[in-house]
């Protein structure tokens, strides 16, 4: 069980990346927090490449996959910064545990795969979750309100996206570590993927670096939770199944709910972090039994 925590530090720093950019960064634009993000975390990355191990032989398919990769997870990333800027971290982040059940809805949809019953009931758990997440928007009346919240707002709506978005990925990015190495793919693709989507937001996205460089300690803060989310992703990848990792990682919606009680006075929070629970339980019965 050593893998476990890993994971579990992978959950925390996930969460705290994503909570210490809205802090510092949340009052820009959501393409402001957007580069934000990708900007800071690249002095730490760039220091490991003369540590990066090296394969004796890379196969161009992986450069091909390196290249499917990169605009589904910047359209990921942009969608998830955009939610972080315009709806409540406790509100948002648990919605992230949507990508497992829309890894196994497409795997079911597309490639004809048996749906199994703790799959069935993890989805479920994950719905249910969802409600419980936004039962301050149920309206008298209407008990589906809380269900068609996430579709209404935008911040939700966004974060559904990325997490959509993120499943595509999470499928395409285990063919790009089979070709080599989690620790070589990802500190060969998270550099090229910030400065890639970085250059992209700077020639087509109007951005304004001036706001994003007045805080470069907190950015370096932010780039070093960055970073250290994607070495123990890195890490716990190697050490279990992709898809338990991950079911794990997504504690960090419960570490979310109490970071935006903390920083920024969110409310609901109680039921929040039960909508959380049950998401989180969701993604277990997908992983160990889905």
């Amino acid at each position: 069980m050593a893998w476990f925590p890993a994971a579990l530090a992978v959950a925390f720093f996930a969460a705290s990346e994503s909570a210490l950019l809205k802090k510092f960064f949340g009052h820009l634009g959501p393409l402001e927090l957007a580069a934000a993000s990708l900007l800071y975390p690249l002095p730490f990355l760039l220091a490991l490449l003369p540590l990066l191990p090296v394969p004796q032989e890379v196969p161009p398919a992986f450069w091909w996959t390196l290249l499917i990769l990169l605009p589904v997870n910047g359209a990921g990333l942009l969608c998830h910064m955009a939610a972080l800027s315009l709806s409540p971290l406790s509100l948002v982040m648990p919605l992230l545990s949507f990508t497992p059940a829309f890894v196994i809805l497409t795997g079911w949809l597309i490639l004809g795969e048996t749906l199994k019953a703790m799959g069935i009931l993890g989805i479920a758990a994950i719905v249910a979750g969802s409600y419980v997440l936004n039962l301050d928007a149920r309206e008298k009346g209407d008990w589906l309100a809380p269900l068609k919240a996430p579709l209404r707002e935008r911040g939700p709506r966004l974060m559904l996206a990325a997490s959509a978005l993120y499943a595509l990925s999470a499928v395409v990015g285990k063919r790009m570590v089979l070709l080599t190495n989690p620790m070589f793919a990802g500190l060969v693709f998270f550099p090229i993927l910030d400065v890639a989507c970085l250059l992209g937001l700077l020639a087509f996205g109007r951005v304004r670096l001036g706001p994003v460089l007045s805080r470069p300690m907190a950015g370096l803060f932010c780039g070093a939770m960055s970073c250290a989310h994607y070495l123990t992703h890195l890490w716990a990848v190697s050490l279990v199944q992709a898809a338990y990792m991950i079911a794990v990682k997504r504690l960090s919606g419960l570490f979310s709910v109490a970071y935006g009680s903390l920083l920024f006075g969110e409310k609901h929070v109680k039921v929040r972090m039960a909508g959380a629970l049950f998401m989180f339980c969701g993604t277990l019965a997908i992983a160990f039994g889905g």
